[in-house]
């Protein structure tokens, strides 16, 4: 994976977002994290499905305070659910490119942490996005970033809070810095690669952009704690970074949130 600091740019870096699991507390858990979640004045968030979703206006854009859930492009077609990992890796040469999955392909993921997509959904020209809402830029990102204060604040301010160890939140311990207290609840959603394996579940979240960058088959945003089982991670001493830009394989799945037009 290429990295490219954002110190030019000023913004926020990408996030990994890190945690563990319990499974007997999990449903309590993501009840009470989406319960927590969003802006008390909420802007009307619908997808295609019917599915609703909980918004949070950070600096002058309005933003969804959950992951994506929708099933079929904004015209009403279905977009595959590839479970297989064969299949999933092989979406970059299939005449229906577009895909998504839950993590391990287990729908009790569904809430709090979404669906999984790959590139070549989240840019079909049928609209991922509900209507009135769109795949942020990398511009976006950044914005979010200095709203919140710059990327040595973000990201805490982006996490929802607790650690499974405690039974209080969905992170892996310590996640003491998290304060979720721009509302937009960042969830440890985990990822998909390109060869199709599950991985990173409680640890990190990446979401994509709508760009891409220079010939790599797309760009993503990852936001990072800074801690992963106690220990530092992707801080840049130098400059204080938390995270980064970076591009990614176009058959990789991620979360995607979306910005009101």
């Amino acid at each position: 994976m290429n990295l490219r600091s954002t110190l030019p740019l000023l913004g926020l870096p990408a996030i990994l977002l890190f945690s563990c699991t319990k499974t007997d507390q999990l449903l309590n858990l993501e009840e009470l994290a989406l319960k927590k979640s969003g802006d008390k004045k909420q802007v009307k968030c619908v997808d295609v499905d019917g599915n609703s979703y909980r918004t949070v206006k950070i600096g002058d854009k309005v933003w969804m305070a959950e992951n994506l859930r929708v099933t079929r492009y904004r015209n009403g077609q279905a977009i595959p659910n590839v479970s297989n990992a064969t299949e999933w890796k092989n979406t970059i040469t299939a005449t229906t490119k577009g895909a998504w999955c839950y993590y391990d392909n287990n729908t009790s993921n569904n809430l709090p942490y979404g669906k999984l997509y790959n590139w070549y959904a989240v840019s079909d020209t049928r609209g991922l996005a509900p209507k009135g809402w769109h795949i942020p830029t990398e511009q976006e990102w950044i914005e979010l970033g200095r709203a919140l204060g710059g990327c040595e604040t973000a990201a805490s301010k982006m996490k929802t809070t607790g650690n499974l160890t405690a039974g209080d939140g969905l992170w892996q311990a310590p996640n003491d810095d998290a304060t979720n207290s721009s509302g937009f609840s960042a969830f440890p959603a985990g990822d998909r690669n390109s060869e199709g394996v599950f991985a990173g579940k409680s640890q990190r979240t990446r979401f994509w952009t709508s760009v891409q960058w220079e010939g790599d088959p797309s760009m993503i945003y990852c936001l990072s704690t800074n801690m992963f089982a106690g220990n530092p991670l992707l801080v840049n001493n130098d400059y204080d970074i938390i995270g980064y830009f970076s591009s990614y394989a176009a058959v990789g799945g991620l979360s995607v949130r979306c910005v009101k037009d």
